[in-house]
């Protein structure tokens, strides 16, 4: 899916610190595909653990964006995008 492509393309052609979320069972397979930290969502906020990134990529639905605007996820002074 688009999410396992973006892993990809940001850490291999972009060489991007890739952060994503994932159940526990599938740390290894995102691991894998070259994320740096992974976030497992059913037991961890993931604005509590990512911090001062560049870019945010919500690939299911929307709803993240507002706890990722108002959180430090991205990188302060208007330098990251959501």
């Amino acid at each position: 899916g688009l999410g396992t492509f973006a892993i990809q393309y940001c850490k291999h052609v972009l060489g991007m610190h890739v952060a994503t979320t994932a159940s526990a069972s599938n740390h290894e397979l995102v691991k894998g595909l070259g994320a740096d930290l992974v976030v497992d969502y059913r037991s961890q906020r993931f604005e509590d653990v990512v911090k001062d990134y560049d870019v945010v990529l919500d690939s299911v639905v929307h709803e993240y964006e507002s706890r990722t605007l108002s959180s430090t996820v991205l990188k302060g002074g208007g330098a990251g995008h959501y």
